[in-house]
């Protein structure tokens, strides 16, 4: 199932530092991707699995080896978090980002502003237990 859901930092993940389980700390007033597991109250490093950031401007280091670089603060006047329904915007690329639930799965929706410069960054080798097996494959469907 699909939790996509705000986290607020990566650097400290199989630290024992790491907001357990949620991926999210409410102490904390940036970003550093929405990834596509949670879990809840465990009390252990999991989930948190294949984080994407939506970005504006150039990219001076590796999304790869430095993902972290590219969090964005926020803040909470621009939070929204209701049952079923998640948006925030991300103040250093001025884009909102909004998540709905179902029952299995969720939609993500990213407002960028008007830019040559809008990308997603995609990140396979950051996970709640701190390893990692990077590995991407993107194909177009059919058609498009």
């Amino acid at each position: 199932m699909i939790q996509w859901s705000p986290d607020t930092g990566y650097n400290d993940l199989g630290t024992g530092k790491a907001p357990l389980g949620s991926g999210y700390d409410y102490d904390r007033t940036s970003i550093s991707g929405f990834s596509l597991t949670h879990i809840d109250g465990p009390g252990c490093d999991i989930g948190q699995n294949v984080p994407i950031l939506p970005v504006v401007g150039k990219l001076n280091k590796s999304p790869a080896t430095h993902f972290e670089d590219y969090a964005s603060r926020f803040q909470r006047a621009n939070e929204v978090a209701t049952p079923g329904y998640y948006s925030v915007l991300l103040d250093k690329y001025d884009i909102k980002s909004e998540f709905t639930a179902t029952e299995r799965t969720s939609i993500g929706k990213f407002t960028y502003p008007a830019s040559t410069q809008a990308m997603m960054l995609i990140n396979t080798g950051i996970n709640g237990t701190g390893c990692g097996m990077p590995a991407l494959t993107l194909m177009q469907a059919a058609g498009l």
